[in-house]
């Protein structure tokens, strides 16, 4: 029996956020479903997995001890990996607590929007204008991905953001081969049995990469942990990461039914367009080359400090035009016309395991994307309304602001579950419970994790896998 299971948690760290994965491909003798969700072992107490993925979606929190608690949780689920950190942004209640994660479970790939020369002046403004420029978001200016490999990533995946035009991935059959007119790999003698991988499909971008950033083959399934080079890359709009597997070496690497999709939301306005010939206009120069406009802006910044934070004032208001990233996690296929998922999630507790039953299993989170707005909010939606018979859990927009929040983020056929990231009765979000009353109103349940250990919210899933 093959079996794929994920685990999910939303760490209670208050008011931040905090959320990990983890992906198990694995080959058990017991034919039980009851069993597909524990680690099970074999009759000499080995581990059956053969794959096992850790990821985390933000890494900020604004209650240390909450934070260290779950951290050190962390450490024990993962045994002191990470394989993907997603960030969504760069506020500080989603990254003030990177370094930490760095320091005990560093990630080796780091996925994050790619932001323009335009979108990291207003970053850098807005951290002047609050009072927090310091040196480190000044080195991050100069070069993002070098920032990140200095603290402990090996690659860096930007993610450009999409046009209101873009398609998700289309998903295929389960368990059937990718290529099936392929040629049949040779298997080395070394290499039996069940085999799983997790992949990156990179799509060109509409841009051409930046000085400097690694090539990649593009439409090209790429092993993670083989086929990928160290360095930053730009990675086009519904890029995502795909569970692969094949029962042995000799046999074709078949779709796992699972995928990690990042999407950045369209940014690109007048106001924006403005602002980038006003930034352009006070630095003199003429063209967007990365390296040049990094030096000029920081070399401004020290001669003329009030000048550039009153031309961002003139342009937007707090945090208006901030960028931000989401993230399906869930089944890489549509349901379509299907009434019912492979995907089995826990009923109940058993005498040996869990009862099962068939459920979306899909968490979309949505950092502090600001859905509010329609130019924002219609293509996010339109992105991932073919998986709305999936999604199943998804996270508010911007701790469940109701300044972020409209009533349409709520349309997927499967969702049950909303959650809000923040301590509720600090009032800490504005209009949050106006948030959590429509949440109500449209039939769906909600959850507020915050900084008790007792409100850390886990979402299992998992599912058989027979060679089609």
């Amino acid at each position: 029996m093959f079996t794929a299971s994920v685990v999910r948690k939303q760490y209670a760290v208050g008011h931040g956020g905090f959320h990990a994965g983890k992906i198990t491909v694995r080959k058990d003798e017991l034919h039980i479903p009851e069993l597909m969700m524990l680690d099970t072992k074999d009759a000499r107490g080995k581990s059956t997995a053969v794959l096992e993925k850790f990821y985390v979606y933000d890494c900020g929190s604004e209650s240390p001890q909450s934070f260290d608690r779950s951290l050190r949780n962390h450490e024990r689920m993962t045994g002191g990996r990470t394989d993907l950190l997603f960030i969504s942004h760069l506020d500080s209640d989603h990254v003030n607590k990177i370094d930490r994660l760095m320091g005990t479970t560093p990630a080796k790939i780091v996925v994050l929007p790619y932001l323009e020369p335009e979108d990291l002046s207003e970053l850098l403004m807005r951290e002047v204008d609050g009072g927090s420029a310091t040196a480190s978001i000044r080195d991050y200016i100069r070069d993002p991905g070098g920032w990140w490999r200095r603290h402990g990533a090996d690659i860096v995946v930007f993610v450009e953001a999409g046009n209101g035009e873009d398609q998700p991935p289309g998903g295929g059959v389960p368990d059937k081969p990718i290529d099936p007119e392929g040629p049949l790999p040779i298997s080395p003698a070394s290499e039996e049995g069940l085999q799983a991988r997790l992949t990156l499909i990179v799509n060109k971008p509409r841009k051409l990469p930046p000085k400097g950033f690694v090539p990649v083959p593009y439409d090209t399934p790429r092993d993670v942990d083989r086929e990928l080079s160290s360095g930053s890359l730009l990675a086009g709009c519904g890029s995502h990461f795909r569970l692969e597997w094949r029962k042995d070496a000799s046999d074709r690497w078949r779709l796992g039914d699972w995928i990690l999709l990042p999407y950045v939301h369209p940014v690109e306005c007048e106001m924006r367009r403005a602002f980038r010939r006003a930034i352009m206009n006070e630095l003199g120069l003429n063209s967007f080359e990365n390296e040049t406009f990094a030096s000029a802006l920081l070399d401004k910044l020290a001669s003329n400090r009030k000048g550039l934070v009153t031309l961002y004032n003139d342009h937007f208001e707090v945090g208006q035009n901030a960028i931000s990233m989401s993230l399906y996690s869930g089944p890489g296929r549509s349901l379509g016309s299907q009434s019912g998922s492979d995907w089995l999630v826990p009923a109940g507790d058993t005498p040996i395991g869990y009862s099962m039953r068939p459920s979306p299993a899909a968490w979309l989170e949505t950092g502090d994307s600001k859905l509010k707005q329609s130019s924002r909010r219609q293509p996010w939606h339109s992105f991932f309304k073919p998986f709305s018979k999936q999604i199943c859990v998804l996270s508010l927009p911007h701790h469940g602001s109701s300044k972020d929040f409209h009533e349409e983020v709520l349309d997927f056929d499967g969702l049950a579950l909303a959650v809000a990231t923040t301590i509720r009765d600090r009032n800490r979000i504005a209009g949050l419970e106006d948030t959590l009353s429509q949440v109500q109103a449209a039939g769906k349940q909600y959850k507020v994790v915050d900084d008790r250990a007792e409100t850390e919210f886990h979402f299992m899933c998992a599912r058989a896998m027979q060679p089609i």
